[in-house]
């Protein structure tokens, strides 16, 4: 007779357990993002350039923001201030039997009568800051862009080229007086335009053609 030996229990048990276990699956792992998100940046404001513009009302400041303020001809100390700060200088005065000059340079100056004043540029820039009209007339530029914004005509050619040595931008009656040079009509006030040749060499203002009646 066969003897046939037995195999434990728990060890055939534990055999086959361990036959038929599947191995322990590893936690999934998530793909890190190739693509990352872009730092925003900030759009920096647009600048401008610092102007003084000449005008029939008054001189307009514009700083580099954009930001604009008139100072009218009758606020004489206060476009003294406004053209020493610009200039970083304090003027020259030269007083005249009619007025008080005040000049920074040969190319800038005020003329000042009573509390009122007249200013002149010979110069496009005073310091980094353009200095021209509100059309963008300015030392340097051609007769022929001025002659494209219908200035007044201002009949005098000291220079005899057949051509006016002066004329006027931004023309405006000026109700109350009598132009000098048409009997009759109301004068006119405006920013005077001056020339050598076909070239601007200088703006003033105010100026006007009228006297008062």
């Amino acid at each position: 007779m066969k003897l046939i030996r037995s195999v434990p229990v728990l060890a055939v048990l534990l055999v086959a357990l361990s036959a038929c276990a599947a191995p322990a699956a590893a936690p999934p792992t998530v793909p890190e993002s190739s693509t990352q998100t872009p730092t925003p940046t900030e759009t920096p404001l647009p600048t401008e350039q610092a102007a003084l513009v000449l005008g029939v009302a008054g001189v307009t400041a514009i700083d580099a923001t954009g930001a604009s303020e008139i100072i009218p001809y009758t606020a004489a100390d206060a476009l003294i201030e406004l053209i020493s700060r610009t200039a970083g200088a304090t003027p020259e005065i030269e007083s005249t039997p009619k007025g008080d000059v005040y000049r920074w340079s040969q190319d800038v100056s005020i003329f000042v009568l009573g509390t009122s004043a007249t200013v002149r540029f010979g110069v496009a820039d005073l310091n980094g800051t353009e200095l021209r009209t509100a059309d963008g007339i300015e030392v340097g530029s051609t007769r022929a862009e001025v002659d494209g914004l219908s200035p007044f005509l201002i009949d005098y050619d000291g220079d005899g080229d057949g051509l006016p040595d002066t004329l006027g931008l931004e023309p405006t009656p000026e109700p109350g007086t009598e132009s000098l040079v048409v009997p009759g009509a109301v004068g006119t006030t405006y920013v005077v335009v001056i020339f050598s040749g076909d070239t601007v060499t200088g703006l003033a203002a105010p100026a006007g053609d009228w006297r008062d009646i």
